[in-house]
């Protein structure tokens, strides 16, 4: 849940700076290996959260603001992420 919100975070900051979104960009903010980013971009592209140029849907920008507004305000409050996690 919480690598979804983080790719989407990303994809939409890179979309509003003007950067171009590639898999090699998302890998090196993330520090995740290319095979696993790989999956989760295919599952992103499944459920409709990003299109195929890798931009976000109207739905990923629902998805991210649900796990920004009420996800991670109740994960905070039981301990479940630092911190560090609310800075969407």
């Amino acid at each position: 849940m919480e690598i979804i919100a983080e790719i989407l975070r990303i994809l939409h900051v890179l979309s509003k700076t003007g950067e171009p979104a590639s898999p090699y960009v998302l890998e090196k903010r993330l520090g995740l290996q290319a095979l696993r980013l790989k999956n989760l971009l295919m599952g992103l592209r499944s459920m409709r959260l990003i299109d195929d140029k890798m931009r976000l849907t109207n739905d990923g920008y629902v998805y991210l603001q649900l796990y920004t507004n009420t996800i991670l305000p109740f994960m905070w409050k039981y301990g479940f992420v630092s911190r560090r996690s609310l800075r969407f």
